[in-house]
């Protein structure tokens, strides 16, 4: 297959139109506006040396969400307040209580 025309096809064209669009209004969405201008600086930097607008994005995607680490950004946010130990700590005791109660009908 002649990747000239994979990369001029309009599906391929579509697809990562959709896919910087939902990286752009994630980025938006965890207020992390420094990826939306690390994601058009890399975008203008590939148009630069490519012609093929699928190529520029998704090099542009590479970018921002591997090498400068956007990616992580919604996931660290997600779990802010959310107290690991604690939430163990709970099930633990809650565990150990009801094994008591077990033990203690089981030995009467």
């Amino acid at each position: 297959m002649n990747i000239n025309k994979l990369l001029n096809n309009q599906v391929v064209f579509v697809v990562s139109c959709i896919l910087a669009t939902l990286n752009v209004i994630g980025y938006i969405s965890i207020s992390a506006y420094e990826c939306v201008l690390v994601f058009g600086l890399a975008v203008w930097g590939f148009k630069c040396f490519t012609k093929h607008i699928p190529l520029q994005i998704l090099g542009a995607l590479l970018v921002s969400n591997v090498l400068f680490g956007c990616g992580r950004s919604s996931m660290v946010r997600g779990n802010e307040g959310f107290d690991v130990l604690g939430a163990v700590n709970d099930a633990f005791y809650t565990t150990k209580d009801k094994v008591e109660s077990a033990v203690k009908k089981v030995i009467n």
